[in-house]
């Protein structure tokens, strides 16, 4: 038969769809979503289960953990990544030209407030097999508010999503600690999916 749905927005962002009773773990026991009240408290698992046998390798999450961060994606030919960082352009750099017929080209920077890596072709009539792979994983083209964990991610083992997300981490992460001591740490991103 046919049920009204609602959607849930937890304090964290999350939406969940249900039916009026559906069940939901509370501290006081099972209740159903009819039964919830604002700022009732939810359980989400700790962790997930990952059954994974899908390897990449960590140049391409290097990539695309800047790329998520702190890349422009909407280059009608190849995609940049900004960064004031040294060390962070050199990974970067020796990351991207590890796709075949792709060069990193880095902004001269004398005439820009932050500096930039494009994802160049070295043979210009071949395509750039880092451009390829934005394309095929879904990333190619998405503005910075349009952003998402491309499906693969969801596969990897704990290892590999961990080292995705100190790449990001690098680009828009941020830990601050405050003259109490009280540590507040965040990652900055203008995509509600992220």
């Amino acid at each position: 038969g046919k049920k009204p749905v609602f959607e849930i927005t937890t304090h964290l962002g999350k939406k969940i769809k249900s039916s009026e009773t559906h069940r939901f773990l509370t501290v006081n026991g099972w209740k159903q979503l009819g039964e919830l009240k604002i700022k009732d408290r939810i359980a989400v698992p700790r962790t997930l289960p990952i059954n994974s046998s899908n390897d990449i390798e960590d140049y391409k999450l290097t990539v695309l953990g800047y790329a998520l961060s702190e890349g422009n994606m909407c280059h009608p030919h190849g995609f940049y990544v900004f960064s004031s960082d040294p060390k962070q352009i050199e990974e970067y750099c020796q990351s991207l030209e590890n796709f075949k017929n792709t060069k990193a080209t880095v902004s001269d920077k004398s005439r820009h407030l932050c500096p930039s890596v494009y994802s160049g072709r070295i043979n210009l009539k071949e395509p750039s097999e880092a451009v390829e792979w934005m394309r095929s994983i879904g990333m190619y083209g998405k503005k910075a508010t349009e952003k998402i964990f491309p499906s693969f991610v969801f596969n990897l083992n704990p290892q590999k999503i961990a080292f995705l997300i100190a790449k990001m981490w690098e680009g828009d992460g941020c830990i601050n600690i405050g003259k109490n001591g009280y540590v507040n740490t965040y990652y900055a991103t203008s995509s509600r999916k992220m």
